[in-house]
Order: C-alpha cells, then structure tokens, then sequence
C-alpha cells in the first residue's frame, strides 16, 4: 500500500513589538559602535510578518492536512500572544539569555510551534519571520550555535521567581 503524499500548508500572521541590542557586559560606548542607534535602551518596534509552512499527510475524512482555523488558533495561544505588544528584551524571559535578533526570533517562534504541532502528528517544515520589506530570516529548526534555548516555553518574566532584567541607569539617547 503506498504512502500519501505529504502536503506543505502555510499560514500567516502579524505581531508587534520592540527591541534593543545590548550587552551587558559591554561599556555604552562599545555598544553604541556595535548597535548603532539600536542600542538605545528606550526600544524601537516593527510590525512582524510570520509565515508558517507545516507538512503533513492529508486527512482521508476532512481533506486536510490541519484546517486553517486550527493553525490560526495555535499560532494565536502559541506565538502572536506571548510576542505582540511585548518589549522582547524587558517581557519575554528568553531575550534575557538572548539578544532579541531576528535569528534568536526565528529560533523561539520555531521551537513553540514545533512542539504544540507534534501533538497533532504534524511536522513544522519552516517558519519565515519578516521585520521588514527588506528583512527576514528562513528557520527550519536546524540548531543553531549561540541561542540559549531554556527559556523558549516560559511565557512570562513571572515563571522564574528572581527574574529581573538589567534596565538600571539612565540612556544618553534622547528622546526625539
């Protein structure tokens, strides 16, 4: 008996928030030479487009791989709310280990995504994360060097009692 074929679906969704560049460790001006304007500690914000492929046999009683609705749902309770509206550096706990780049992006949205579709028997075949027109990262799950993932499933700076991100001391940015 032949296998069926796997389809890939996509499906995709906006979120915003903000973000700065940091290093802790580093002086204001070392991080001013290496981020540029994006190391004002006020944040900026972009308008993120996420689009999810998910692979997957077609079910032989409703003709789908994972009704669209469904895929809405789990990117809403899954991604979009734990992101949007979110200072990602100050609100979500794995940006305290992470700078909050579009590559440590990609890797926390993939992994939340992974393991809420492998309850449903289904493979998470990529994600693309847009901060821009001209921005974007391609993420298929590949480990990647240098993004801590222990905090990918907490969902607030409130699931690790003594959580407190460095945002002492005043920015020489104006505010413009």
């Amino acid at each position: 008996m032949p296998t069926s074929a796997t389809i890939t679906i996509q499906r995709r969704a906006d979120f915003s928030s903000s973000h700065y560049f940091w290093v802790n460790e580093w002086s204001y001006d070392e991080n001013v030479r290496a981020f540029g304007v994006t190391a004002n500690r006020f944040g900026h914000g972009h308008n993120y487009e996420l689009i999810v492929a998910i692979s997957g046999e077609v079910d032989v009683q409703t003709g789908m791989v994972m009704n669209l609705k469904e895929v809405k749902s789990l990117m809403e309770s899954t991604v979009i709310h734990p992101l949007d509206f979110r200072c990602l550096n100050r609100q979500v706990p794995f940006f305290q280990d992470n700078q909050p780049t579009l590559e440590a992006l990609s890797v926390y949205i993939y992994r939340r995504l992974q393991r809420a579709l492998a309850e449903a028997n289904l493979q998470l075949a990529w994600i693309e994360i847009r901060e821009s027109r001209e921005l974007a990262v391609l993420y298929d799950g590949t480990p990647v060097n240098g993004i801590h993932e222990a905090k990918v499933f907490w969902d607030s700076i409130d699931d690790e009692a003594g959580y407190a991100h460095d945002v002492t001391g005043t920015s020489r940015h104006a505010i413009v």
